[in-house]
């Protein structure tokens, strides 16, 4: 079974504030709040896609029955392990067309040493029958990259299969660990390897530089799908969404994620991997609530997804 890991969760609080501007008053009307992170989201999204996972981290205190609720009648069972301190909040203000969406991220919770070590002591007992780890979001703000390290490396001699969506020092530290599978934007693929990656032959060569110590790499690009290199080959994917108005894009790359993980379990080739990652992103885009996806939509999103060896 798939274990989903949050180190650093998040209430994900979304509104509507239509004309909104900076420094102004404005009304707003809320869409949706909901017990998040990147893991937990894409937890929630394998649910949706029919594939159960065990979701991992850490929560605070005051929040976790919240969480816990939220799995009620979902393929997740949770393993979070509480903190004292409150889990953060982060806001999304959805405004007009022209203004877009904003995004307003907290820091996050500091964890105690005792909690650090029991997550990894958990991680490592669940390791003997389960997998992959997913480590989706950001560091909590005391989390070092070397115990970042330290985790991945302990679950790799565990001969445990790690997937990292992160980025700066956290997905460097993926690959230094040897992660098998990390899943940047071209911004954090980009940074990795020092070039801009606009393009989707720069993104397959960048990729490929990566690929002496991870042996899968998929780029997310939003709107424009995504693109799988592994050591066998190359695969470019859209679905088209040109004439798609998305209710919001919070969650459209964990969804990615959980496409593709989803397909793995099925044991499809890469190509089809790719294309069910895309699917599920396109699918997340069409409802304003994080963590989830009609099923209609992920079907119909399927079927429009193009393929192509590059």
């Amino acid at each position: 079974m798939i274990v989903t890991v949050t180190l650093n969760t998040a209430i994900d609080r979304v509104l509507s504030a239509p004309g909104l501007r900076l420094g102004k008053t404005a009304r707003a009307t809320l869409v949706a709040t909901v017990p998040a992170g990147k893991g937990v989201n894409v937890s929630r999204y394998l649910s949706a896609l029919d594939v159960p996972s065990v979701a991992c981290g850490f929560v605070g205190r005051r929040e976790l029955r919240m969480y816990e609720e939220s799995f009620r009648d979902t393929l997740v069972t949770s393993t979070l392990i509480e903190v004292s301190a409150p889990t953060r909040i982060n806001t999304t203000l959805l405004s007009d067309a022209k203004s877009g969406e904003t995004h307003i991220r907290e820091e996050g919770f500091s964890v105690p040493a005792a909690m650090k070590l029991q997550l990894r002591e958990l991680l490592f007992e669940l390791s003997s029958a389960h997998g992959p780890f997913v480590f989706a979001g950001s560091l909590p703000p005391d989390f070092s990259p070397a115990e970042f390290t330290e985790i991945i490396t302990g679950l790799k001699a565990r001969d445990a299969v790690v997937v990292v969506d992160t980025s700066g020092t956290a997905l460097q530290s993926a690959l230094t660990a040897e992660a098998d599978l990390i899943t940047p934007n071209e911004e954090e693929l980009g940074e990795l390897v020092k070039e801009q990656t606009t393009s989707t032959s720069v993104i397959v060569e960048s990729a490929r530089l990566l690929l002496e110590n991870v042996p899968e790499i998929a780029v997310k690009r939003g709107r424009k799908g995504g693109v799988l290199v592994t050591k066998e080959g190359s695969w470019s994917a859209s679905a088209g969404l040109e004439d798609v108005e998305p209710q919001s894009t919070v969650g459209a790359g964990d969804a990615f994620l959980a496409g593709l993980l989803a397909a793995g379990e099925r044991g499809d080739p890469a190509d089809a991997r790719l294309v069910a990652a895309v699917a599920a992103g396109c699918a997340s885009v069409l409802t304003a609530a994080v963590g989830t996806l009609d099923r209609k939509d992920y079907d119909a999103c399927l079927a429009r997804v193009e393929v192509k060896e590059v």
